[in-house]
């Protein structure tokens, strides 16, 4: 199943396209309203990403059955772009919320959330999990009130 990340803000989320030069992320305007029910009163704004692959996949993914996996060259290249993407947004307490879906799974809500920061984005190991929403923090050690 292709992924989608959902990306919820207080600031305007501007587009970004996948081009030859720059493949790893698209950012387009929220197509799938239904997501907009798991995110916070204060995210006005709401766009939908995509990975590197062409149907939208490429985001590193928690996975029980292989939990020592290595993180794809091409996955965490787009997360790092994804972390850059972040921290060009205007600064708040909480820069964004995140939720990871596969297309058709969009009426699941996240079960539980966790806080990370822009930092905590670029460590190797990071891996999406589905069915959490992430706050991401600007910056390590920020605490969320």
């Amino acid at each position: 199943m292709c992924q989608r990340l959902y990306i919820a803000s207080r600031s305007a989320l501007p587009p970004v396209r996948a081009s030859r030069k720059a493949p790893y992320l698209a950012v387009a305007p929220l197509a799938n309203e239904c997501v907009r029910q798991f995110f916070s009163a204060e995210a006005k704004y709401m766009a939908e990403a995509r990975g590197h692959v062409e149907c939208g996949c490429g985001f590193p993914e928690a996975n029980d059955e292989r939990p020592n996996q290595a993180v794809p060259r091409e996955d965490a290249e787009t997360v790092k772009t994804l972390a850059a993407y972040l921290g060009s947004l205007p600064k708040r307490k909480h820069a964004v919320e995140l939720v990871l879906s596969n297309v058709g799974m969009e009426t699941e809500p996240p079960t539980t959330w966790r806080d990370v920061s822009i930092p905590d984005l670029l460590v190797p190991a990071f891996r999406f999990r589905r069915g959490e929403g992430l706050r991401v923090r600007l910056r390590s050690g920020e605490v969320s009130a």
